[in-house]
Parts: structure tokens; sequence; C-alpha cells
């Protein structure tokens, strides 16, 4: 049987639409793995971020406590003139750490004199002098 001339074209034309349409399911088979590849990256950006910051805040908050509690030893470890001194009782020392303590104004100096005079002529027993705080 002899091949006609038309037989061979089409077997050449089916030939070379099968090498088209195998390059183009490569190329966009290559573009999906691209996709794929990005997207990845991309998600796994996001969940290193998310654990990047998760973990400065909790070195953040170690850090923040550690500091506190340096801060109360020193305080602790504070004489109560010290103390006085600096216008804090042992009680106001945990109220300065969490920031809920409220200072209360020292009368101005001419304030206290006035005060000390009439304490003074008004009892027949003078305070002692460690007793009343004068601001200065």
């Amino acid at each position: 049987m002899k091949k006609s001339f038309f037989s061979e074209t089409e077997a050449v034309i089916s030939t070379i639409e099968f090498d088209f349409n195998d390059r183009y399911v490569l190329k966009a088979e290559m573009e999906a793995h691209k996709l794929r590849a990005q997207a990845f990256c991309s998600i796994m950006n996001s969940i290193g971020n998310a654990v990047g910051n998760a973990f400065a805040g909790i070195s953040s908050w170690v850090r923040s406590k550690a500091e506190n509690n340096r801060v109360m030893g020193q305080l602790y470890s504070m004489d109560d003139r010290a103390l006085a001194d600096i216008g804090l009782t042992r009680g106001d020392i945990e109220g300065v750490l969490k920031g809920t303590l409220t200072s209360e104004p020292l009368q101005p100096v001419a304030e206290n004199i006035e005060f000390m005079k009439k304490s003074t002529t008004q009892t027949t027993v003078a305070p002692k002098q460690d007793d009343i705080r004068i601001a200065a």
C-alpha cells in the first residue's frame, strides 16, 4: 500500500501539533511550579515574621520582669531612712513598680512652718523633729 501525499502531510502536522502542545504544557507546568514556590515562600515568610514578633515580645517581657526584680531588690535593701529620703515607704515599693502609686504632693515650706508654730503652741510636749516631714 502506497501512502498518499495527504496522509504523510497529516502525520507531519499531527507531530508538529503534539510538539507544540507538549511545549505549551511544559511551560504551563513550570509557571505553576514557580507560582507555588512563591506562595510557599510568602507563607513561610509570614510564619517567620509571626514567630519572630512573638519571640521579641516574650524576650521584652522577660527583660522588663528582670529589671523590675532588680529594682525591687535594690529598694527593699535600702533602710527606712533612705526610702524616706526619696519619699517612699516599704509599702510603696510594689506600687512604684506596678505604676499604681499615687503621690501626694508635699506642702510648701511656708505652710509647714505655720503648722510647726501652731503645733508647738498648742501642745505641751514638742514633737520630735524626726516625726514631722517637711518639704525642702
